[in-house]
């Protein structure tokens, strides 16, 4: 039997990867570790997302809001999501 990562078309694992780096992206960006108390879920979300898509929107301000890891972080995601449109 097949792993069920070989019965994903392209398009499926394109979506699936995109999607899981977006949740963990916004798990890690709206913990205290990488963001002021005042960055909720929802902005961290959209924050994430963003990144990824390579659109570069933010509702908040980035270098007031996040720490200096979570820039790190946030400059990980539009890393990832410009390597992902390339591929």
């Amino acid at each position: 039997m097949k792993g069920w990562q070989r019965q994903l078309t392209v398009p499926q694992f394109t979506v699936i990867s995109g999607l899981l780096v977006i949740v963990s992206g916004t798990l890690l960006l709206a913990t205290p570790l990488c963001s002021r108390p005042s960055v909720d879920l929802w902005e961290a979300l959209f924050t994430a997302t963003s990144a990824i898509t390579v659109t570069g929107l933010s509702i908040i301000d980035v270098g007031s809001e996040l720490t200096l890891f979570g820039q790190m972080v946030l400059a990980a995601l539009i890393i990832t999501g410009g390597l992902g449109l390339m591929a």
